[in-house]
Formats: structure tokens, C-alpha cells, sequence
């Protein structure tokens, strides 16, 4: 049995400068905004996946922009709890079936940030429906949610800072 929900979001805001590989002081802003909104949305997380750093990929923002929630997690659950950082962001299939048949999740939500250029094939691994083609490079905004059941993948705008915008991607 799927979990019942796998949220995926791309890695906050970034600096302009392509040399910086953290969050910019608007991506740590919508970190700690997202959080709370997760929170509220999610009350039953159970796993939070983040792209990890390898030979190629080296950017932390995946992984920056999760860490209030999973911060918060540990505090709340007494020190119990993870986020699996293993793989990098191509590793779309091994992601999802990890995400797919790990029994922990079962009944439960999953987080995921990933690269915006994955995210893509990986809500198509994870059985989403329908999928846009692509995650345009100028949307840090939005949550896709997949029901672990039907794989009915439905896009939520986060509405978290000025110029977000109401609207999923096409």
C-alpha cells in the first residue's frame, strides 16, 4: 500500500548569482513559511526526502529548504525522525519506488523537494496524473499533491510571499 499523499515542491528562492549554491534571504523566508503551511496542510507526515549533494549536483537549497520542518519534526517527536537525502535529483525511479513500497508510509504523507527539472518525471514515477510537462524556472510557488490511491496529482498554490501566484502550472 502507497502513502496516502507524496507532496513534492521545488527548492526555494536562489541567489542570482549561479556560483551561490544556498538559499537567498527570500528562500530561507519561504522555508520557514512552508513549514508552518505543511504543517497545517500535513498533520501526518511521516517521511521528508530532500535531493542530496553528489559529484555533479552541489547545490544545499533542497535540503535548506526543508530544514525547518524536519527541525521541527525532531522537536516534536522527541529526537525520532529523518530526512533521506541519499539521492541525487536524477535518481527519479529509485526515489519512487523507495516511496512506493516502504511500509512506514503507508496511510501517511510523504514530503518531497526536489530539482524543478526532475520533478516532472518524478510525480510520473510516483503514479501522478496528469503531470505538467515541465517546472518553469521562475515558479518556487506551488505544491504538487499526489493521492497515494488514484494518483490524482493536484497543484496547490502556496500563496506564502508577495507574487506568488493563484495559479498551478500548465
Amino acid at each position: 500500500m502507497p502513502p496516502s499523499r507524496i507532496v513534492l515542491f521545488r527548492h526555494a528562492e536562489k541567489y542570482t548569482e549561479s556560483h551561490i549554491t544556498d538559499l537567498s534571504p527570500e528562500g530561507w523566508l519561504r522555508s520557514r513559511l512552508l513549514c508552518r503551511k505543511l504543517l497545517m496542510l500535513y498533520p501526518d507526515i511521516e517521511g521528508i526526502y530532500a535531493a542530496g549533494i553528489g559529484t555533479i549536483e552541489k547545490s544545499r537549497r533542497k535540503i535548506q529548504t526543508v530544514l525547518p520542518l524536519i527541525t521541527h519534526m525532531l522537536i516534536a517527536n522527541k529526537g525520532e525522525g529523518a530526512i533521506n537525502t541519499v539521492r541525487t535529483a536524477s535518481e527519479t525511479k529509485g526515489t519512487a519506488k523507495e516511496i512506493l513500497k516502504r511500509s512506514l508510509y503507508v496511510n501517511k504523507t510523504v514530503i518531497v523537494c526536489w530539482a524543478h527539472s526532475e520533478l516532472p518525471s518524478l510525480a510520473r514515477e510516483l503514479n501522478g496524473n496528469p503531470v505538467p510537462g515541465n517546472w518553469p524556472d521562475n515558479r518556487y510557488d506551488v505544491i504538487w499533491e499526489i493521492n497515494g490511491k488514484n494518483g490524482v496529482l493536484k497543484q496547490i498554490p502556496q500563496l506564502l510571499l508577495p507574487g506568488d501566484s493563484p495559479f498551478g502550472i500548465d
